[in-house]
């Protein structure tokens, strides 16, 4: 479960900029896949504050969600890269980990698809959003605990984030006749008629 120094890199940044951006699953990649295939190189950027800055840039591989096992390791990742950088404990991660693999592991109600990896995503990616928009006056702070594991269990219990890792309604399906009733033309009938 290391997480990639491209990842840890990626969130030390983001306090570094004293702003918090999405650390995607893409971006959870382990140790391990880092140095099967990592490429990185100087740009210059400007920073959170409009600083130009020369910064790494790396290019690499991206992790990929199939299954939940592979979710359960890119947020254990993410954890572990996110507490490394000083933006929020593990165990606050764990929080929204343990939320977002709850909601996908559930079994729908009657009448209900489960929850998939989209509607995953798309949580994951409002509960960054919330968190962004609950700290704009940065995310640094001089105690040794995280700003945003005070807002964690606030945003998990946000109604914007909540809804998207509902339950769906099932596609109600067409039933179809299994007999084909097609009404052929018979003759007297379409263009040529007129009626004689």
């Amino acid at each position: 479960h290391d997480p990639s120094e491209g990842l840890v890199d990626y969130i030390h940044q983001m306090y570094e900029d004293n702003a918090v951006r999405y650390p995607s699953w893409e971006l959870c990649t382990s140790r391990n896949e880092e140095l099967r295939g990592i490429k990185k190189h100087a740009q210059w950027k400007p920073d959170g504050n409009g600083i130009v800055r020369n910064t790494t840039i790396t290019t690499g591989p991206s992790a990929s969600v199939t299954e939940s096992l592979d979710l359960s390791d890119i947020l254990v990742r993410r954890g572990f890269a996110l507490e490394m950088g000083l933006v929020m404990t593990f165990k606050s991660h764990r929080k929204l980990a343990n939320r977002l693999t709850s909601a996908y592991r559930t079994k729908p109600p009657p009448g209900y698809a489960p929850v998939t990896l989209t509607q995953l995503r798309n949580a994951d990616l409002k509960f960054w959003e919330l968190a962004g928009q609950f700290t704009r006056k940065g995310i640094k702070t001089p105690s040794s605990t995280p700003v945003l594991d005070a807002l964690v269990d606030q945003i998990l219990v946000d109604q914007r984030f909540q809804i998207l890792l509902n339950p769906m309604p099932r596609a109600k399906s067409r039933q179809r006749s299994r007999s084909r009733s097609v009404r052929r033309k018979t003759k007297g009938e379409g263009k040529g008629d007129r009626g004689n």
